[in-house]
Order: C-alpha cells, then structure tokens, then sequence
C-alpha cells in the first residue's frame, strides 16, 4: 500500500429501486488497468477543458477533491493548478497517484467527511454510475458553503455511430442485441440534476466536438486505453463472435466516413457546474439553467 493511500470500504447493496446498468466491479477494473498504460492524449485534453473551466472563477481553493484520477498524468495536470491546493484524489489503484493524499474506492460511496471540501472536481468521472443523482448528493455532502462542484461527461450523441452498428450487426447475427455503448444522457437531464442536489447557480453547457480516427479498431484502442471500453451488465458475459464485429466495422466505414479521411466519431462534452450556497450546508437550490 502507497504511503497517504486509504481503501474505502465496498459499497453496500444497491437498493433494488436503482437500475443496475454498469457493473461497478468491472468498470474500476478497467479504470485500474488504465492506470498502468500511457493515457491517450485527447483524455488529457478534456482533463485541461474543465481546468480551464475552474480557472474562470478566479478563486484558490484549499481543499480539492479529484474524481475520475484514473492515470497519475491525470493528477499531475491538476497539482500544476496554483490556485488548487490540498490535493485529495479518488483512484481505482494506487499506481494512481503522483504524490498526492488519496483513496482507492468508487464514485458512488464517497468515503470522505462532511464538508471536507471547498473544491470537487470531476472530469470524466460520473458517467458510468449507476445512481448519478444519489452521487450527486454525496458530492454536495462533502462540500463546505460557498464550495465549487464542476464535472464533465460525455453525453447525448456520444459514440452513437459506434452503438449503431454494432446494434445493427448483431441483431442481424443472432435475432437479437444487446447495448455495448451506454447511453449518455441529454444536457438538459443533467442540468436539471444539480438543484435537485441543493446546487445553486447550476449550469449545463455542451460542447459538441467531432472526431476523427483512422479505423474503428484505433477508437476502440483509444476508448482502451482511457478506460472507457465494458462495464455494462448487459455485455458482461458475452462478446461479439469476430464475423459480427467485422460487419459492425464494415458498416461504419461505409456509413461514417471523416472529410479528412477514416471514420467520423460523435462526442458531446458536457461540463455541470455548481455552487454551494454560502452560510448554509444543507439547502436545496431551486431553478437553474441551460446553454448550449
């Protein structure tokens, strides 16, 4: 065990009310894994955008928690933040960490005091949890009044062109299919989420950014090696027979091909920001709003 390094005990049961669509298991296995590899460079990429975001408040901030540090690069991008001090991370292995204070655990059973917090940040970190509004409150909890929540999701038209052809492919395989790229949910559902949460000041703002890649093996290696590929129940037993992936491949290419050359990817990126109201710790914040 790495020294500053706390395990955070399993996550009880999840209540039977809570539909269960990732397996939270496999989905830190992956993230794991992700640790011991070279992150891709658009990972770093839209670490920086939500630091970019934090950097327009113009205020320090003497406690910050880091969600979704799933690569030490990922830590050393936010410890270059001046203005972020006191630097916790949450990891699903300690190979994590770059010399910071942390704990192994999973987004959805937080294991860190009330009002520990002034700042929590969390690129790419939620969009696999099974009970994001519950998550959402927990990170409220933890935050101090005037404290700062800002996050960033994939969501919307994400990899829809990936989870088409694959649907397709199989379908016509085998009679039947079964969802290999989680849905992401609209901006406007996501927004809605963080006053139910008691965030004041909510904001959801999209940035649609397409990309381009060389074959659909070279998106998938790059979903790799971020950490982004499994995790969903439905496809936790069961893999594509290799004709019906090389007809999904076919299909894509016939039907997505980039101006410049391979195959077009869809990536929405949303960026939730909210605020804790000052002078109170447990208030709900009513109303909110959109861009887009």
């Amino acid at each position: 065990m790495h020294a500053g390094v706390t395990v955070a005990g399993r996550p009880p049961a999840a209540p039977s009310e809570v539909p269960q669509l990732f397996d939270r298991r496999a989905v830190r296995r992956r993230l794991a894994r992700c640790a011991h590899r070279e992150p891709p460079g658009l990972l770093g990429e839209l670490v920086e955008a939500l630091l970019e975001r934090f950097d327009e408040f113009q205020q320090p901030s003497e406690a910050c928690l880091l969600l979704g540090a799933r690569h030490h690069a990922i830590v050393r991008l936010v410890q270059r933040r001046r203005r972020l001090n006191d630097l916790t991370a949450l990891v699903p292995d300690a190979a994590c960490l770059a010399g910071v204070r942390g704990a192994i655990g999973d987004e959805e059973l937080l294991p860190f005091a009330d009002e520990a917090f002034d700042t929590v940040l969390a690129p790419l970190a939620l969009h696999r949890v099974n009970d994001l509004p519950g998550t959402l409150v927990q990170i409220r909890r933890l935050l101090r009044p005037g404290g700062l929540f800002l996050a960033s999701l994939p969501a919307e038209e994400t990899l829809c062109e990936l989870r088409e052809v694959l649907l397709e492919a199989e379908a016509a395989a085998t009679g039947g299919a079964a969802l290999r790229v989680p849905p992401f949910a609209d901006v406007q559902t996501l927004g809605n989420l963080l006053p139910r949460a008691g965030f004041t000041m909510p904001v959801a703002d999209i940035d649609r950014r397409p990309l381009a890649f060389d074959s659909v093996g070279a998106l998938l290696r790059t979903l790799a090696r971020a950490g982004e590929r499994g995790g969903l129940q439905a496809t936790a037993r069961g893999r594509l027979s290799l004709p019906t992936f090389r007809q999904a491949c076919r299909l894509y290419e016939a039907r997505h091909q980039h101006a410049g050359g391979g195959i077009a990817a869809s990536f929405d990126l949303v960026t939730l920001t909210g605020r804790v109201p000052t002078g109170t710790t447990r208030s709900a914040a009513s109303g909110g709003r959109r861009s887009t």
